[in-house]
């Protein structure tokens, strides 16, 4: 797998208490914060950890997500999420912390403030080729809150699988950024929709990349479209619905970046094609990790296309524009002052 972490050291105990009838029973006694090793292999990713979140005054969501990809689906036979949460800080009132896995929601917790709650979910015949953690709060809108999540993801397999083991050949420093969380893409009536970002890089010290993206077919009127994964105007992954694959499928993979490829100015580019009007309708995500030599002094993020962010909200935009013109057409204005004209010669009394 393309993410990785330890497993848990401490094993899963069973003690046995002796009675006359019936027979001894063994009983497991389970240790706070430890998984039983339920699988002849277990591979554990630490997908969250300790991370807070935290919603200012003017938020009412608060959300992150991380993507685990290149599972070994052959030899999967289980899984589980194992979580905590707390509300450590905040508004005097109660918050709901979420954990969605591909983007379904499995945990609702209500917090109290400083109330800590833990659980375990069963993820067995959920976990594809790759898989979605997303942790998400939600707040009240004027007050600030902070909440914390621990999140286990533990995969059981029927042997070690090829790809079980951390690579050896990691960078010194690898630094990766969700770059689109999420996000929705449609031609439309159109042929092709396209989505960019754009990050500036340190050449001096940057060893290579890789890509992390999953894709997953939302809806269609007839099934069948194309979706790109381009760096700097080179197709580096084409993936493709075809007509029988059902509204849900989700593909995903990991695509090197090779050091060659690297500019000091980068453009990530998105694209789906489909026949116009079949209404084809993806969500995505994409991670990118570049690895340097040394911490890069300067790491700016990724900056989207004002151009797209314009034409995504132009909608809106107008919107606004509209009400503006109404509200100044309509608005009431004082009318002319009142002049009280006296008829000369007479006086008042």
């Amino acid at each position: 797998m393309a993410l990785y972490s330890q497993t848990y050291e401490t094993p899963w105990s069973y003690e046995e208490e002796v009675r006359a009838a019936p027979p001894p029973v063994a009983q497991a006694t389970r240790a706070r914060g430890v998984t039983p090793l339920e699988w002849p292999v277990t591979v554990s990713r630490h997908v969250f950890d300790n991370v807070k979140l935290k919603a200012e005054w003017w938020e009412i969501w608060k959300s992150k997500s991380e993507l685990i990809v290149d599972i070994d689906t052959t030899l999967l036979v289980g899984g589980k999420l194992d979580y905590t949460v707390q509300y450590t800080q905040g508004s005097p009132f109660r918050e709901t912390a979420y954990i969605a896995v591909d983007d379904v929601v499995l945990v609702t917790e209500s917090l109290a403030k400083g109330e800590t709650k833990s659980g375990s979910i069963d993820l067995t015949g959920l976990i594809g080729k790759s898989v979605k953690i997303t942790i998400k709060f939600e707040s009240m809108i004027g007050f600030w809150s902070e909440v914390s999540f621990d999140v286990w993801v533990i995969m059981g397999f029927s042997e070690e699988p090829s790809n079980g083991e951390p690579p050896t050949d990691e960078w010194p420093i690898a630094k990766t950024e969700l770059v689109f969380d999420n996000e929705r893409i449609s031609p439309g009536l159109a042929h092709e929709v396209s989505k960019k970002r754009e990050k500036r890089v340190d050449t001096s010290l940057v060893l290579g990349g890789k890509i992390e993206y999953s894709v997953k077919l939302e809806s269609s009127i007839l099934t069948g479209c194309n979706f790109y994964v381009m760096w700097n105007n080179e197709i580096l992954e084409k993936v493709e619905f075809w007509l029988w694959e059902p509204h849900g499928t989700i593909k995903a993979g990991t695509v090197d970046i090779p050091l060659s490829k690297i500019r000091s100015t980068n453009v990530l580019k998105i694209a789906m094609t489909h026949v116009p009007g079949t209404l084809n309708i993806c969500f995505f995500s994409i991670f990118v990790t570049l690895g340097y030599s040394i911490e890069p002094p300067v790491d700016p993020p990724w900056e989207g296309d004002w151009w797209e962010w314009l034409m995504e909200n132009a909608w809106w935009i107008s919107l606004g524009i509209v009400g503006t013109g109404l509200i100044l057409m309509y608005m009431p204005r004082p009318g002319p002052p009142v002049i009280i004209v006296q008829p000369s010669g007479s006086k008042g009394g």
